[in-house]
């Protein structure tokens, strides 16, 4: 879905430059870089798996502490968010063997 839409953007998006003055930075910033390639597509398609990774370690620490009823730490659920994908790959290796 991403490599259309994509596709779409870079046909309507005009071709515009937008120069900022000085005192914010002075850059330029150009609406319509250029074609959308497939590398663009893969860097999306990469870039929503990782979300969805992060957003199941949430609900996993979310569920323990309604069904649990304790009182986790900010420290022990940012951990549970950040070792869940690690222990997701890990799984899925050992079933495949």
């Amino acid at each position: 879905m991403a490599y259309p839409v994509g596709r779409l953007m870079a046909w309507a998006l005009p071709i515009y430059i937008v120069n900022f003055p000085k005192w914010l930075g002075g850059f330029s910033l150009d609406l319509n870089p250029g074609p959308f390639n497939i590398k663009e597509h893969t860097v999306i398609a990469m870039m929503a798996n990782v979300s969805f990774v992060t957003m199941a370690g949430l609900h996993v620490a979310t569920a323990a502490q309604v069904f649990l009823e304790g009182d986790f730490s900010d420290r022990s659920v940012i951990i549970c968010i950040c070792v869940l994908p690690g222990r997701a790959n890990i799984d899925r290796v050992t079933a495949s063997l």
